[in-house]
């Protein structure tokens, strides 16, 4: 990872607290309908979203997001 934000950092300035999105670690598999994703920040919140089919070409919904609850830590406005 070192090496990694090293190179980034010759073309991007970057600052304490940003993120660096790498990616997926080596084994994970591609996403299916149905499959449930959750991304965290200590003491901010979670995400978690279900990973819904591409839409028919008629438009019709097959898949419908379940509605989910996002703690917020003092003082942070979501």
């Amino acid at each position: 990872m070192p090496e990694r934000v090293a190179m980034l950092s010759r073309s991007v300035a970057l600052a304490p607290g940003d993120l660096v999105h790498t990616g997926a670690p080596a084994g994970v598999g591609p996403l299916a309908p149905g499959d449930v994703v959750s991304a965290g920040v200590a003491d901010i919140g979670a995400l978690t979203l279900t990973v819904a089919a591409l839409a028919p070409p008629d438009g019709a919904r097959r898949f419908l997001p379940t509605p989910i609850a996002i703690p917020s830590a003092p003082g942070v406005t979501l």
